[in-house]
């Protein structure tokens, strides 16, 4: 989504939910076409995924940056829930 610059990850049978919790720097490379403007829009594509190929996502992932916890002690502690840094590269299609 352009405007929270956040990346949205699908989880279905053939692919698994931890390649964007486990490393500690996330690269998504991003096809344009595939760029909303705003949540409204990534849920229509969402919901329209989930009509044609008759089921929804097991998963959905909302990434848009580094976690933060405090639940421990009351101490805030950064990345512990996914990767600490998120880099986009945003490719034009042929």
């Amino acid at each position: 989504m352009a405007e929270s610059g956040t990346v949205v990850l699908l989880s279905i049978a053939d692919k698994g939910r931890s390649v964007s919790l486990l490393p500690g720097t996330h690269l998504a490379i991003i096809p344009k076409s595939t760029l909303v403007p705003r949540m409204t829009q990534a849920n229509e594509k969402i919901h329209e995924l989930a009509k044609t190929s008759g089921r929804m996502p097991s998963c959905i992932n909302f990434i848009s940056g580094p976690s933060n916890s405090a639940d421990i002690e009351l101490r805030l502690v950064v990345g512990v829930h996914g990767p600490v840094q998120v880099t986009y590269i945003i490719i034009e299609e042929a």
